[in-house]
Formats: C-alpha cells, structure tokens, sequence
C-alpha cells in the first residue's frame, strides 16, 4: 500500500536517480554495503575527518550514495517529507555537518509514530 499519491518512480527522470537493475533496498544492498570494504570507505574516511572533495577527488571511480544524498534531498523538499536520517547524511557529504551534531540532531528530535502525517 503506498502512502504516496504520485508514486516515486514518476520523479526518476526528473532528479536523475539512477536505475542501476539492483535489487530492491532490503534485499541485499544493506549487506553489500556493510560488509563490502569498498562500499564502506567513504564513510570511514568522513570519519576520520577527511572532507567530501578530498576523498571524491582521490578516487577514479564512482561512490555510491553521493548523488543519491542530493537526490533524495530534493525530493523530500518537493514532496514536503520529513526524512531525518536522508537529510542528516545530505548535511553531512554536501555541507560538511561533523557526525557527532548530526547523530546529536537525531537523537534530539521527538518521538513520533512512523506514519504520522500520511492520511
């Protein structure tokens, strides 16, 4: 059942989401991701303090997530949709947001059930 009145595939062109003929989120790209060392070094590498331009501009190949954190972003604006954890890790690889504030943002937002808002 889909909460959405315009279904998110009708926006793929628009914001340039790639369609890659992966699995489905939830099907094997989580586990690729956690446990592939290379799907995990961007993230390592924010850790330990390195910027956005510095790792992209050391690597020769695609990283994954980078444009879709920027696509993601805009079509929340769009659709008027809260998506903290997506816009958290837009601030993070666009705007430099050090992790622990925005683990801290997370934590201090309110308690609220998932579908609140989606009538």
């Amino acid at each position: 059942m889909s909460y959405l009145k315009t279904p998110l595939s009708s926006y793929r062109g628009e914001l340039s989401i790639p369609r890659a003929g992966l699995p489905p989120a939830g099907i094997k790209a989580p586990g690729a991701c956690c446990l592939t060392p290379f799907f995990r070094t961007l993230g390592l590498e924010l850790a330990q303090g390195k910027t956005l331009s510095e790792i992209l501009g050391s690597r020769q190949a695609v990283t994954e997530g980078v444009a879709t954190a920027e696509a993601v972003h805009k079509l929340a604006k769009k659709l008027s949709l809260d998506l903290p954890i997506c816009e958290e890790v837009y601030q993070i690889l666009h705007h430099g947001k050090p992790l622990p504030e925005a683990l801290q943002s997370l934590a201090a937002r309110g308690l609220k059930e998932e579908l609140d808002g989606l009538d």
